[in-house]
């Protein structure tokens, strides 16, 4: 990549070395990323092995996942102007258990995830919902019309390539008055390990793109989404809430 994707910067230094795995920063605004990017295919056999060794135990914590995803979801509802009639979005939607969650709330809700083992388990366990695998692209060349109030997007981000595509979709389906929540790893929060092959989050080849509150505030504004609130996270993550300017 020969400019930085969020400010389009030419000038860049390297952030952290390690083996084979390169981070290079953005001298402008802080941004983040893998360099060389992996290529298409390699993500795609990444994420294709992604659960090659999980096993059922993934879910043997359901009623805790629910749990906080029923509290996340009546969070999300005090951040739109609609009481009924909500449609919501699950980008990356693992076991369905936030889709399930949305809907148990009365919303219209759909998952979109790329791994087939974690769609056959939302499909068999929440049948009530609409179950897309497939990455957001392949969604929205399927479903162009559709909006939604409320988009939830979390710990996605950091895996992907071309995150200026990802924003585009996300604005195009984002209802005039709906919300995203969007959550990634923050790479300069305090409390991240200063050895950074200590921090659970660092794990290029999967891991591709690093933000801090900046790099993301200034992404989203190039695609006119303003963040309207900011949650604390003790653990080094972003936890946003975005709409349209």
């Amino acid at each position: 990549m020969e400019k930085c994707q969020v400010c389009d910067c030419k000038t860049f230094t390297t952030f952290n070395k390690n083996e084979d795995s390169v981070l290079v920063e953005c001298s402008e605004c802080g941004f983040i990323w893998l360099n060389p990017l992996p290529e298409h295919e390699d993500i795609k056999k990444i994420y294709n092995n992604a659960y090659q060794n999980a096993s059922s135990s993934y879910y043997t914590k359901v009623e805790k996942k629910m749990n906080r995803s029923k509290r996340r979801s009546k969070f999300l509802e005090k951040y739109i102007k609609k009481n009924s009639n909500i449609k919501f979005l699950d980008i990356g939607s693992n076991g369905g258990f936030m889709v399930e969650a949305a809907r148990l709330r009365g919303h219209k809700a759909t998952g979109i995830e790329i791994d087939p083992y974690s769609i056959k388990y939302a499909r068999e366990h929440y049948a009530k919902n609409t179950f897309f695998e497939g990455d957001l692209e392949s969604y929205y060349k399927n479903n162009p019309q559709k909006k939604f109030d409320i988009i939830y997007c979390s710990e996605v981000i950091e895996h992907l390539i071309d995150i200026n595509s990802f924003i585009l979709l996300i604005k195009k389906i984002l209802d005039t008055n709906g919300i995203v929540f969007l959550t990634t790893p923050d790479i300069k929060h305090w409390r991240r390990p200063k050895d950074l092959k200590l921090w659970d989050a660092y794990c290029p080849p999967d891991h591709c793109l690093y933000f801090d509150n900046n790099s993301l505030s200034r992404l989203l504004l190039k695609f006119n989404l303003k963040i309207i609130k900011r949650m604390i996270a003790f653990k080094p993550g972003i936890k946003i809430i975005a709409k349209h300017i």
